[in-house]
């Protein structure tokens, strides 16, 4: 990405025709001759003329397909770039080191759309308004940028180190940064305006780093399935395992993917915002205190929480910790209500179900008030039976039999307590399903990182948004029928 030039005034855009296609970490070259300086915009320009004029040494930084920038002396080794995953709830970022290829900070804040709506549904609905999808493009990339910034003060980077980033979402989030419409996905035959990879100056979209730093996001395969699941199939190598595999990204916005035999298939499907810790009594985000496994035993309810901290509320995996562990001791029957306390054996746990404004609840904490409600099961039966149901429909429609499924990956914002056996006994894995369950955490940043540091894999990510296969489910006669098939718990 980036070449010294050495000592020399003229000689340096001289020197640049001699420079071959560079491929590397900083996943960047430079494929034409670039001698001529009408391909240099005017910033380029000055800066070449200054360096030229002032320096004996400098490097010059090569994108894919320009001259990115000029900068005095030896800064070979200075060299950064971005990842976002902009989920529909949460924004994550991380900052490479593209010189070495190693992650140098990583931090995430809540996707401050939210406020118009904790699902897509809400979003199409709020970017109809005037003025709306313009409010939401700079909500978010003001978060973006303010993550980036927090990641530079905290390394001690400078900010015009930062020459490319990459973002990755579902459809809607990919749309509105970009500040495209995401109308006609909130209605039948649900079709993107967006369909091609996006590659722009970040600046664009309200993200920082050197005025040439550009921004890659990846094409979406159709639908509301976007670039999030591109990441998922390259971070995992779904699509090269010879094995039929899952993966299953558990978000607000679920999405599936099913490779075999070479071929792969995906659809997404409205999981809800639970598993994100959203829309229940005492959730929260996957942050320090966050609950992340419940373990009833003889002595007494043990909450395990993200970094040791004293408990703050259920995050995603805490959620489905907590409820599986509810229909292992009996506390919740099949359907999803409550046994009422005369219906529990153990006395223990039954003394912790008391009566609600809306239904029974149990009390997993009493300081801070921790509890898990009738309504919050009822929200994970619904993402659980989204999820199941899609499973089903799209091995069904791929022609591929569930129990000759070898691995299971499944991807989202947890915390890293998530069991396999949990997921199995909410149904949320439908019976039938073979293979071993694999959890991978974040995939979409991790396949963020990799766009971000390989030309191969941004070329290889079209080809995988062009060949996949987009099942429409809603179209599907059989989900609803699943759908409603897979609400109760395996009993």
């Amino acid at each position: 990405m980036k070449r010294y030039l050495g000592i020399g005034t003229e000689a340096q855009l001289k020197l640049l025709n001699k420079l071959k296609p560079l491929y590397g970490v900083g996943a960047l070259e430079v494929r034409r001759d670039m001698t001529n300086p009408n391909l240099l915009d005017d910033d380029l320009r000055n800066d070449a003329a200054y360096l030229t004029g002032a320096h004996e040494e400098a490097t010059v930084v090569l994108g894919r397909d320009d001259v990115m920038g000029f900068e005095a002396g030896d800064t070979t080794v200075e060299c950064y770039g971005a990842a976002f995953d902009v989920g529909t709830n949460t924004i994550v970022a991380s900052l490479i080191d593209l010189v070495k290829g190693r992650e140098v900070a990583s931090v995430s804040t809540v996707n401050p759309q939210v406020t118009h709506g904790d699902d897509v549904v809400s979003r199409i609905r709020f970017a109809k308004t005037a003025g709306g999808l313009d409010l939401m493009r700079h909500e978010v990339g003001n978060a973006m940028n303010g993550l980036l910034e927090g990641m530079l003060r905290k390394s001690k980077v400078d900010g015009k180190s930062v020459y490319a980033c990459t973002a990755v979402g579902n459809t809607v989030m990919q749309h509105i940064l970009v500040g495209v419409s995401p109308e006609g996905l909130g209605r039948a035959p649900y079709r993107a305006k967006l369909m091609s990879a996006v590659d722009t100056i970040a600046s664009r979209t309200g993200v920082g780093g050197h005025h040439t730093c550009r921004l890659f996001i990846p094409a979406p395969i159709g639908g509301f399935v976007g670039g999030d699941i591109i990441s998922l199939i390259i971070s995992q190598s779904l699509h090269r395992q010879k094995q039929p595999v899952l993966g299953v990204d558990i978000g607000t916005n679920g999405e599936i993917v099913l490779a075999a035999g070479g071929k792969v298939a995906a659809c997404s499907t409205a999981a809800g915002p639970a598993f994100e810790g959203e829309r229940i009594f005492a959730g929260v985000r996957a942050t320090l205190g966050a609950i992340e496994e419940v373990n009833i035993k003889s002595d007494g309810v043990h909450l395990r929480c993200i970094g040791n901290k004293p408990p703050i509320g259920l995050c995603g995996s805490g959620v489905i910790s907590c409820v599986a562990e509810l229909l292992r001791k009996g506390v919740i029957e099949a359907s999803g209500r409550f046994r009422k306390p005369e219906e529990i054996r153990n006395g223990k746990l039954a003394k912790r179900v008391v009566p609600g404004a809306a239904g029974r609840e149990f009390i997993l904490r009493s300081r801070p008030d921790i509890r898990l409600r009738q309504g919050d099961i009822r929200e994970v039966q619904l993402g659980k039976a989204a999820i199941s149901a899609g499973i089903k429909v799209l091995c069904s429609i791929a022609g591929v039999d569930m129990a000759r499924v070898a691995t299971v990956y499944v991807a989202g914002g947890f915390g890293s307590s998530l069991k396999s056996r949990d997921l199995k006994r909410l149904g949320l894995l439908p019976q039938g399903l073979g293979g071993r369950v694999k959890v991978v955490g974040n995939a979409a940043i991790e396949g963020a990182k990799i766009l971000l540091t390989s030309l191969e894999a941004r070329d290889e990510a079209a080809i995988i948004a062009r060949d996949t296969r987009h099942v429409e489910l809603f179209s599907e006669p059989a989900f609803n029928e699943e759908f409603y098939k897979s609400m109760a718990f395996p009993a």
